[in-house]
């Protein structure tokens, strides 16, 4: 009897799969997942695979590494990719220096009035960067800026300090508006990381901030990496900011080179070839990003969180704050004012009065300048669909 049932089970198991399990081919999830994949292919994989596909052919649809020549033989173009290239890892040292102390000082730290640190930093993630762009160049033009103006008044200088029409100008600016993702990523994980571990540390001599820098920054460092990865990739394809600075500055980036091509007369081929480096650099970094995020080993990070408690960092708690404040101003403040203030004036130059207030600028928006009222009403649409 036992060798029968034996027999019985291994002839079970030898059936065929598709007569042991229901046909799935009925199961709305299949459908579901399969309608997705062709969505993905035909938003995704599909432009990617014209793009490689234009850049190897010629505008008559022959075989040719011409656009190649052509694109990436000339210094100019060769020193706007690297131009680009420059101003991604100068965005992305700015954000850390600017988000990874914040994070710290809101989820690790006795830092009083963290909950406005927390406001102000997402008020900055949703401020557009082209908007701060346009603010920046109001407050640190190298001619009429307005901080540039009150330190010629103060210090009685032949002209201003600042230049926003620079590399590091664009750089600044850029860096100010991307670094919320710096902080959101690098706070998420800090969430995270366990007192207890920190605790030991202490035990064993460790000061706080050494045991900040050995044990907490370490166990986060996945993330850390991961956000300045994406907020390299963003500073190298954004267009709206290097074109409000990097143009009237004579910086040539790939984002402002690339239009050149859709001048007449029209080079599609070459711009597919001269934006192939960049798209091979995203690949990459993607993946590296993605191998970092999934990186198992740390498991405080990964896994649920134990008791977390804030650092009392002594009087260092007041130095963050004023840091706190500081890129408040620098992102917000300053710029939303700056901006509010020359909607309302008559005249930009003639500078702060209430003889130069006005609400005219804003009757002749909404109701003169048709075109005007249009691109923002189409704008709205687009951000809402």
């Amino acid at each position: 009897d036992v060798y029968k049932r034996q027999v019985s089970k291994a002839a079970v198991l030898a059936l065929p799969l598709a007569r042991r399990t229901p046909h799935r081919l009925g199961d709305p999830a299949i459908w579901f997942f399969a309608v997705l994949i062709a969505v993905l292919l035909l938003l995704v994989a599909n432009p990617i695979l014209r793009l490689v596909w234009d850049s190897f052919h010629t505008a008559e649809g022959q075989w040719s590494l011409q656009s190649y020549a052509q694109a990436l033989g000339r210094s100019r173009n060769l020193q706007a990719l690297l131009n680009s290239l420059y101003l991604g890892a100068a965005v992305t040292a700015l954000a850390l220096l600017l988000g990874v102390p914040l994070a710290l000082a809101v989820s690790r730290t006795n830092m009083p009035g963290r909950g406005f640190t927390h406001l102000s930093v997402l008020a900055a993630f949703v401020m557009p960067n082209f908007l701060g762009a346009i603010a920046w160049i109001l407050l640190a033009g190298p001619n009429a800026g307005w901080l540039n103006r009150l330190v010629v008044e103060l210090l009685g200088t032949a002209k201003g300090p600042f230049n926003i029409f620079s590399f590091w100008g664009l750089a600044f600016v850029i860096a100010l508006y991307t670094y919320p993702l710096i902080y959101v990523f690098t706070k998420s994980a800090l969430d995270l990381v366990s007192t207890e571990l920190e605790d030991a540390a202490s035990i064993h001599g460790a000061g706080k901030f050494q045991t900040m820098a050995r044990v907490t920054l370490p166990l986060v460092l996945p993330s850390i990496v991961g956000a300045a990865i994406l907020i390299f990739l963003e500073a190298i394809a954004l267009y709206g900011t290097p074109a409000l600075i990097a143009i009237p500055a004579r910086i040539n980036l790939a984002t402002t080179q690339i239009v050149s091509f859709f001048q007449y007369p029209l080079q599609v081929e070459r711009a597919a070839a001269f934006s192939m480096p960049i798209l091979l650099l995203t690949i990459v970094l993607l993946m590296l990003q993605r191998r970092l995020l999934a990186r198992r080993g740390y498991v405080s990070v990964s896994g649920k969180g134990g008791e977390r408690r804030p650092f009392d960092i002594g009087l260092w708690k007041w130095l963050l704050l004023g840091y706190s404040v500081l890129v408040a101003l620098l992102t917000v403040i300053l710029p939303l004012a700056i901006l509010i203030l020359a909607s309302l004036s008559k005249a930009w130059g003639r500078g702060l009065s209430l003889e130069n207030l006005t609400l005219a600028n804003f009757h002749s928006i909404f109701f003169e300048q048709l075109t005007v009222r249009a691109a923002i009403l189409n704008t709205c649409l687009l951000y809402t669909s």
